[in-house]
Parts: C-alpha cells; sequence; structure tokens
C-alpha cells in the first residue's frame, strides 16, 4: 500500500536533450529517463522538475538553475530531491578538448569554492545550521561515471563528495553532509538467463564509496527493461523512489532519518559492514519499510 503518495519529490535535471535510448524507437531526455525510474519505484509521488542544461557553455546557466531550482523546492515543501548530476576529477575532455584528471591544486581550488557556495553549503552543511536547508529535505546524488579513470572513492574524485568530505576531515563539522546520499551502480544482470547473469558487483564506471561509506548505496541502473542503460544517473532514481515510499510510511522522518532508514537496511554487500566499495550495501525496498530500532535525532 506504500505508493509515495503526498511525498513531494524534485527532479533538478536535463528535460530537453534527448540523448537517452530505451529501445522505444526514439530517444528520451536524461531527465524523463530518471523520472521513469523514479515513477516505477514510488508511482504516487507529487512531482515537480526543474531544467538543468547539460553540455559545454553552459556554466553560469547551470548556476541560476541550481540556485533556482533548489530554492523553489524548499519553498514549496519538497521532502527528496533526485540529482543524477554532479562534477568529477576527470575531465572528458567534451568540452576543454584536454581529457585527464584535473591537477590537484585545480581539484583543491574547486573543493574550496564548492566549501563556499552558498547552494551547497545549504545541502551540505547540518540542520541545525541557519543557513541550511529545510531540515525534512533528503538530496540523493548519482557517485559519478569515470571510476576508470579516477581511481579513488567518491571522496577523492566526485566534488560534491570531496567537498563535504574536507567539511568534515578539515573544518571540524562532524555532521556535514547529514542528508546527502550518494548512489553508486551495480553491474548489469544479464539478460539471457540465470546461469549467465554476473557476480554481483559495482559497475567499472561507476565511483566507489571510498572513505564516505555511510554515506553511500548501491542499485540497479536500468532505466525500462534489463541492461538498457548504463550510469549512476538511472540507479539514484531508484534509491529516490524508495526514499519517498518511506517517507510515505513514516511522514514524521526528517532528511537524516530518512537517510539513516536507507543506509540500515541496505543489504551488505563486499566485506561485512560498511566497505570502501559499497558503502552501506545494495538498496534493499522491504527492509526500508520495516525498520527495526530507533533513529538518532
Amino acid at each position: 500500500g506504500w505508493t509515495g503518495r503526498g511525498v513531494k519529490v524534485g527532479h533538478l535535471d536535463d528535460f530537453i536533450q534527448k540523448d537517452m535510448d530505451i529501445g522505444f524507437g526514439g530517444n528520451i531526455a536524461h531527465g524523463n529517463a530518471t523520472v521513469l525510474v523514479n515513477m516505477q519505484v514510488s508511482p504516487e509521488v507529487t512531482l515537480a522538475t526543474r531544467q538543468l542544461s547539460f553540455g559545454c557553455g553552459t556554466g553560469e546557466t547551470q548556476d541560476k538553475q541550481i540556485t533556482d531550482g533548489f530554492k523553489f523546492f524548499e519553498t514549496n515543501g519538497f521532502h527528496i530531491v533526485n540529482n543524477s548530476w554532479g562534477s568529477d576529477r576527470y575531465d572528458s575532455g567534451t568540452c576543454s578538448g584536454s581529457p585527464g584528471l584535473l591537477a590537484a591544486h585545480t581539484w583543491q581550488a574547486l573543493i574550496d569554492g564548492t566549501k563556499a557556495d552558498a547552494v551547497a553549503r545549504a545541502l551540505a552543511l547540518p540542520v541545525s545550521a541557519d543557513t541550511a536547508y529545510d531540515e525534512n529535505m533528503l538530496f540523493v546524488f548519482a557517485a559519478g561515471n569515470d571510476a576508470e579513470n579516477c581511481s579513488g572513492g567518491i571522496d577523492e574524485c566526485n566534488l560534491l563528495a570531496a567537498s563535504i568530505h574536507s567539511l568534515r576531515e578539515e573544518d571540524g563539522v562532524a555532521e556535514a553532509g547529514e542528508r546527502v546520499l550518494f548512489v553508486g551502480a551495480l553491474n548489469q544482470i544479464s539478460k539471457v538467463s540465470s546461469i549467465t547473469r554476473l557476480p554481483v558487483g559495482l559497475a567499472t564506471y561507476s565511483h566507489s564509496a571510498g572513505e564516505m561509506i555511510n554515506d553511500f548505496i548501491v542499485a540497479h541502473a536500468d532505466i525500462a527493461y534489463l541492461g538498457d542503460a548504463q550510469g549512476t544517473s538511472f540507479a539514484a532514481p531508484r534509491v529516490t523512489g524508495a526514499a519517498a515510499l518511506v517517507r510515505h510510511k513514516f511522514p514524521n522522518l526528517n532528511g537524516p532519518q530518512l537517510k539513516q532508514v536507507l543506509i540500515r537496511s541496505a543489504d551488505d554487500l563486499g566485506d561485512p559492514g560498511p566497505d570502501a566499495i559499497f558503502g552501506a550495501g545494495k538498496l534493499n525496498v522491504i527492509s526500508a519499510l520495516s525498520p527495526i530500532g530507533g533513529l538518532t535525532d
């Protein structure tokens, strides 16, 4: 009976650039694909979308779209925001023409700039901070897809994650990122038969948890059918949809508590307990809807 009814879910994404071929005779926009995944899991959420233009030369436009988008979601009482986008340390060269890892000093400057950015601070700082977004909000982010080019975990390769990690380790903000959840992607399951299925593992392209083992969960990245897509972009909305189901059943949960439920109910993978590859483990919707024990404030 849990469908996400009454839970407000926002998607900040590109709903114009039609670049996802899901086998139905044409392409759909990246944002439409993330919404499709979300709605498969929680079909009765109250959904709103805001445009975030992907592509080269959209930096200033993106900054305003991100600022306006998050402000809209907060002002209108949204509970969960799906973010299937982000910035990685690896520069693919699509816009710059020079692929490669950003130099250490350049990467550190980006981290410092992100920590000072008003929007990043509003979602990364503890809910007790005066400048933080509403405490009932949970921000779900795709972990990123450049693991084959950046071998560290999200704390080394994902800009927002690196900034949150720096806030904790260098600035002493222990509760930074308490309602930010990163989602990695599992490898694709074979469509042929159960006999030929791959062992459950992290997709080769997906960033891993690194040192942020309690901020990371994994899920499959299919859109409409098994193996039709690759990318943490499509694992994230599966977690967003699950979060909406939990919020529907337990409407008293705030953002940090909702994150705790998803993390603590995940199926353990890899080394026992949270680990540097899978973080908390694989999303388990049924377990998330059947929590045992109390939550911390």
